[in-house]
């Protein structure tokens, strides 16, 4: 048995995407996961499942979204364990980045590209300053313009995308296990 967590990108942001938290928790109760937990609206769950395969359990999960909800929402599941790992290596702190700038994007897959760290949008509201265990740590500055969307630069600097949570909700999953 593990315990897990599935991160879902696009729910409830922005009138996006629309589940509840207890629909939510209810359709993992569904699959037999067990000791699930909702944290926040934004499609965070803390889950135990005795399978440990991230791939089968991300597919069960994607299959379920779309098919009780109709919607096809993608999903990072990671292992509480690396989420508290991340945590313990927090480069914030050395990087001297205010908290309210600190997210974390956890990558659908390992990076296809690998440039020279730090790397900037164009206007420098977006940082990527770090990579590490398929997650990318940002630096994302709302006070220098418009809120740029960070999955552009992921794409373009590492070739792929990834769901993107703040550093305290990466922080307080980490917690939950």
């Amino acid at each position: 048995m593990g315990q897990y967590v599935a991160l879902l990108r696009g729910v409830n942001v922005g009138g996006n995407n629309l589940i509840g938290k207890d629909d939510l928790r209810r359709l993992f109760e569904r699959l037999k996961f067990s000791n699930v937990v909702t944290y926040k609206q934004s499609g965070n769950v803390v889950f135990d499942a005795a399978q440990t395969a991230r791939a089968e359990l991300r597919g069960m999960i994607e299959g379920a979204l779309e098919k009780f909800f109709r919607k096809e929402i993608r999903v990072v599941v990671r292992p509480v364990g690396e989420l508290q790992k991340l945590v313990k290596l927090n480069p914030f702190m050395d990087a001297k980045v205010e908290a309210k700038h600190c997210f974390v994007s956890f990558l659908f897959a390992s990076p296809t590209l690998q440039p020279k760290l730090p790397v900037q949008s164009a206007k420098g509201e977006v940082a990527i300053f770090l990579v590490k265990h398929d997650a990318a740590f940002l630096r994302v500055d709302r006070s220098k313009g418009p809120y740029a969307d960070p999955d552009k630069l992921l794409k373009t600097a590492l070739g792929i995308s990834g769901t993107v949570r703040n550093w305290n909700t990466v922080c307080a999953l980490a917690a939950m296990g």
